[in-house]
């Protein structure tokens, strides 16, 4: 079995063809279990000359296409609206065919790709069954001698067309013949686990070349279980060991932070070290019995920190967490209902930036891709009446292990998704107690070869963002004091934050995006101003009085928890994205600007496998500007790197 990084020998040679199933007609698909929202594990088995692939999710195998790319040779498999638990990006077989199996996450969608050293000989059977997609995949001793059967470039064929399409991975399709209406027939029963019928296409050999056949019911005969009785408990065990999968990580990391001496932070009142080394231990365990998932992630870390700038120099801690960040029980009661209960992180949406829509959670982790999302507790109820539509009521009736600074409030939410050809639209209405109602949406649109238009948005009525208000009193330097108070709580006006973005792929790998976000609740250049003006004049007394006392008289602790997810109002955001730039090296690179202060945020990411267990990560946080921009308030500039082993 392999999850995330976990490998096990591939013995045989794989070589692979194009398959598709078809996304464009959903009316001919019948009503379907609960659709995944993430890949849980890739499992490959090798017999003989026979390899199966299997990728398992979290429930019905979401929509996808599969296709072909010939420079250099790669066979693709995209997965439509759907994230993935592993947390490695590359798999690497010890096979003469196979060099590598790798994730690569583009926006709205998720590419599983197999690195081939040929195109040659290839037989291949693609299933879906009630959470995975089961590959198989044969390769003969001998090749054909004649030329390639010239599938450069080839792409899926969508149901109902009269020809060829161009996929959405970037490449373009080759002419070629449509397919019948027997054969649109066909697909859709491989779609629905059926035996298909003899369209004329030599269903029986599954191959491209056309001289190397193998009759499709010896493949079929591989495939299936060794036949005989076992006693009801051997039955129940492998089972029970074939649902249940595991990963097991270990990150040693260090952080080396330049701390800013800024106004919001005068004289490092927030104690913000300079130095913090962590070792985490991160396991995961997943197990499908039947209607029941179970999932846990337990978490160790053992934490140093050392503070070297301000009052507090000189301090050094060690702290060790023990805690659950997720965990989940769910029930599939019926082929389309779900429920469940448990500590998650709920993430949707399509954008790099933050996640305005999400009512639970702004921050969407992929600002450092090796730390976590802390979870909290969600009770949900799923049900996909259709392979186009989805319903999801939330409540999160807990904080879990996310440590909030502001007192935990209960919230509610109702998320209903449209999947289509091309295009996704999700709207949630949410609300949360002692607050207000929010309405949230987002949707993305597949333009053309490996270009996507996306939105993402939250509005309500007022917000309960934190805001400068002076108190008619001065400061013996003469400074109006200030205190921090919602005073757009009783607004009647909307308060919009809005995302739009647009990202391309390319055929060799990278991805380019660009997001503008419109924050409207941001503070204006007045109301930065008069904080900043107030919070600058506390330097003078730090050190004649204690901290506390100043912590007391004003509260500096709100300056991390005011109630927006960044302080202005206008930012533009570039990334770039290249998994696998070389067979062990992924990139990336964020660049966020603020078009208010004129600051601006760099933030590369580097990740180098040295073999299939031990991974290599740098993440930088280079931050320009004067210290009264937003990015320079805390720190000048911070380093993350570490090394993670995977069992």
């Amino acid at each position: 079995m392999l999850t995330g990084g976990s490998l096990i020998p591939l013995y045989s040679a794989v070589l692979l063809a194009e398959t598709e199933t078809p996304i464009a007609d959903h009316s001919q698909i019948s009503e379907l279990p609960e659709v995944a929202r993430n890949l849980l594990g890739i499992e490959p088995v090798s017999h003989q000359d026979l390899l199966t692939v299997d990728l398992v999710f979290d429930g019905h195998p979401p929509l996808h296409n599969s296709f072909i790319l010939s420079t250099p040779p790669r066979f693709v498999i995209e997965l439509l609206e759907v994230g993935s638990a592993l947390d490695t990006a590359s798999l690497l077989p010890d096979d003469d065919r196979v060099k590598n199996i790798q994730l690569q996450r583009h926006p709205g969608k998720l590419w599983v790709v197999f690195d081939l050293t040929s195109l040659d000989g290839i037989s291949y059977l693609l299933k879906a069954e009630t959470n995975r997609l089961v590959a198989s995949f044969k390769v003969y001793t001998e090749h054909p001698q004649s030329p390639s059967a010239g599938l450069s470039e080839t792409a899926p064929v969508s149901v109902g067309d009269d020809g060829p399409t161009e996929s959405e991975s970037g490449s373009k399709a080759e002419q070629g013949p449509a397919l019948t209406l027997a054969e649109q027939d066909n697909a859709i029963d491989l779609q629905n686990n059926d035996t298909p019928v003899d369209v004329g296409m030599q269903p029986e050999t599954n191959t491209l070349s056309g001289e190397q056949e193998m009759p499709q019911s010896e493949l079929d005969k591989i495939l299936q279980e060794p036949s005989g009785s076992y006693p009801k408990l051997d039955a129940f065990l492998k089972e029970l060991s074939k649902g249940f999968s595991f990963e097991f990580r270990v990150l040693a990391n260090q952080r080396l932070s330049n701390v800013s001496d800024s106004p919001i932070n005068p004289g490092n009142v927030l104690e913000i070290p300079k130095y913090a080394f962590s070792l985490d231990f991160r396991p995961d365990f997943y197990l499908n019995y039947r209607v029941l998932r179970l999932m846990a992630k337990p978490r160790s870390t053992l934490t140093w920190t050392r503070i070297e700038d301000g009052v507090s120099d000189g301090d050094n801690d060690w702290d060790n967490d023990l805690f659950v960040n997720e965990w989940l029980a769910g029930v599939q009661a019926t082929g389309s209902l779900f429920f469940s209960y448990g500590r998650e992180n709920l993430q949707w949406g399509p954008s790099s930036l933050l996640s305005p829509s999400n009512p639970f959670f702004l921050d969407n982790g992929l600002r450092n891709p090796k730390l976590e999302v802390r979870g909290q507790d969600f009770g949900r109820i799923l049900w996909v009446p259709s392979s186009s539509w989805t319903f999801s009521a939330i409540a999160n009736t807990g904080k879990g292990a996310n440590d909030l600074i502001s007192d935990f409030e209960p919230a509610y939410a109702l998320k209903v998704d449209y999947t289509g050809y091309r295009k996704y639209v999700s709207i949630i209405p949410s609300y949360r107690e002692k607050d207000r109602a929010r309405l949230g949406a987002f949707a993305g649109w597949t333009v053309s070869d490996g270009l996507l238009l996306y939105a993402e948005a939250t509005t309500a009525q007022g917000n309960s963002v934190l805001y400068p208000v002076e108190t008619g009193q001065l400061t013996p330097s003469g400074t109006p004091i200030i205190t921090l108070e919602e005073t757009k709580d009783k607004s009647n006006s909307f308060q919009t934050t809005a995302l739009f973005g647009t990202a391309y792929t390319f055929e060799l790998g990278p991805t380019l995006s660009l997001e503008y976000l419109y924050n409207q609740p941001g503070y204006d250049d007045d109301q930065i101003d008069s904080l900043l003006d107030f919070t600058s004049g506390l330097d003078r007394i730090i050190g004649i009085i204690p901290p506390d006392l100043i912590n007391r008289v004003f509260d500096l602790s709100k300056f991390t928890d005011l109630g927006l997810p960044l302080f202005r109002k206008h930012y533009l955001n570039f990334q770039y994205q290249h998994p696998q730039l070389f067979d062990d090296l992924s990139l990336g690179f964020r660049y966020t600007f603020n078009l208010d202060d004129q600051g601006s945020q760099m933030i590369p990411v580097v990740q180098f496998d040295l073999d299939d267990n031990v991974q290599l990560f740098f993440v930088g946080t280079i931050n320009f500007g004067s210290k009264r921009d937003e990015f320079r308030f805390f720190v000048e500039d911070s380093y993350f790197f570490g090394m993670q082993y995977t069992f």
